[in-house]
């Protein structure tokens, strides 16, 4: 028998990974204020409490088409709760173009065991390497799983994340109640017919309609 071929654990991360924003900003759940490394499940999580985001992320391994170079912090990364300001400036450190597909992402690891963790985020470009080490933050994060709807839907509709920024810009600018609280109604009739939408603005209600996107 062959002998198998060794995996390289090394995580690694894009500049679409940035899913800081859906992280909690009430400084009572300290828990909440991380992106959490999934381990088991190879997902990237943040949760504010009112809204929950998972990406799935990637492991290089030594048959990729085009493998990382080596970095000299390496470990295996595993479950751990990344706090927000490192996260996102090793995120900014990633090359942001003209450079090769290999470069253009961050390594996550973790080192050390219990009081003494780190967690590593590395970048590097065609001659440098930048290395964040940071403490994870000390909790448990919530069981995502627990939360995800896992009955089949009713009814499927995708919508332009543009022109919902465009409706969702101008109910937080001027919707009747603080932004925080500025709620839109969505009424759905079926999954071609437009999505009508109203919000309450000065002493009226404005109403409007999105088109849904074809996906087929």
């Amino acid at each position: 028998m062959g002998t198998e071929p060794t995996t390289v654990k090394d995580v690694l991360l894009a500049k679409h990974h940035d899913i800081t924003t859906f992280a909690s900003k009430d400084q009572n759940r300290y828990v909440l204020q991380s992106v959490h490394y999934n381990e088991k499940e190879k997902l990237l999580e943040a949760v504010s409490g009112r809204v929950l985001i998972r990406v799935p992320v990637v492991e290089a391994t030594e048959d990729m088409k085009d493998p990382l170079p080596p970095v000299s912090v390496g470990a295996p990364a595993r479950d751990c709760l990344i706090p927000i300001a490192p996260f996102k400036k090793a995120l900014d450190n990633i090359p942001n173009g003209g450079s090769p597909e290999s470069v253009k992402w961050m390594r996550l690891g973790v080192t050390g065991q219990e009081s003494s963790t780190k967690v590593n985020l590395t970048t590097f470009d065609l001659e440098t390497e930048q290395n964040i080490a940071c403490k994870p933050i000390d909790g448990q994060f919530p069981n995502c799983n627990q939360v995800m709807p896992k009955d089949e839907p009713k009814l499927t509709i995708t919508i332009s994340a543009h022109l919902l920024k465009i409706v969702a810009d101008y109910a937080a600018k001027y919707h009747r109640n603080a932004a925080d609280n500025a709620g839109i109604k969505l009424e759905f009739i079926d999954d071609i017919s437009p999505v009508k939408f109203s919000l309450p603005v000065g002493d009226t209600t404005a109403v409007g309609v999105i088109m849904p996107m074809r996906t087929s």
